[in-house]
C-alpha cells in the first residue's frame, strides 16, 4: 500500500510540474494588446499597432505570422536617430520605412525573414514603420511622401 501511495504522489507532482512548465511557455508567448491608430502615406491608410517600449521595440513582429494587407506595426521614437532594424524571429518578407517630420525619408523593400543585416536608414528618423513586403511596391509608397497620424 505505501508503495502505491508513493507511485501516485510521484505521478501527481510529474503532471503538477509539466502543467507548471506549459502555463509559463503559455504566457511567455501571450502578447499584450497593443495601441492602434491610423496612419497616411499620401492617400493610403493603414490601422498601425504602435511601438513605443524598448521590449516591444525588440520583439517587433517577431514571431508572427503574418499582417492583413492594410496593417502594419509603427515604431515611435523619443528623438530622430539612425533607428537600426532586423529580421529577429521573422517570419515573412518586410518593406521598412523611416519616417522624419511627417515625410517618408528612406526605405527597404522585401526584406527576406531570414536575412541576417541589419538594416539603418541613410538619415536621422523619429518614427519606423514595417508592412509586409511588397506594399511599398503595390501601392507605388516611395521617399518623400506625406505621413500623418490620426490619434
Amino acid at each position: 500500500m505505501r508503495r502505491w501511495s508513493r507511485i501516485t504522489i510521484g505521478i501527481f507532482c510529474a503532471v503538477a510540474l509539466v502543467g507548471l512548465m506549459a502555463l509559463s511557455l503559455m504566457r511567455e508567448r501571450e502578447v499584450e494588446p497593443l495601441k492602434t491608430d491610423v496612419l497616411t502615406i499620401g492617400t493610403e491608410k493603414f490601422s498601425v499597432e504602435i511601438v513605443q517600449t524598448p521590449a516591444l521595440r525588440a520583439r517587433g513582429l517577431g514571431g508572427r505570422e503574418e499582417l492583413c494587407e492594410r496593417c502594419g506595426m509603427l515604431f515611435l521614437f523619443d528623438d530622430a536617430d539612425l533607428h537600426a532594424f532586423w529580421m529577429k524571429d521573422m517570419r515573412f518578407s518586410l518593406d521598412i520605412l523611416w519616417i522624419q517630420d511627417g515625410v517618408v525619408v528612406d526605405s527597404v523593400q522585401k526584406i527576406s525573414p531570414n536575412d541576417p543585416r541589419t538594416f539603418m536608414p541613410s538619415t536621422p528618423a523619429g518614427m519606423v514603420v514595417e508592412f509586409s513586403g511588397g506594399t511599398m511596391e503595390r501601392l507605388h509608397l516611395r521617399h518623400g511622401m506625406a505621413v500623418s497620424l490620426e490619434k
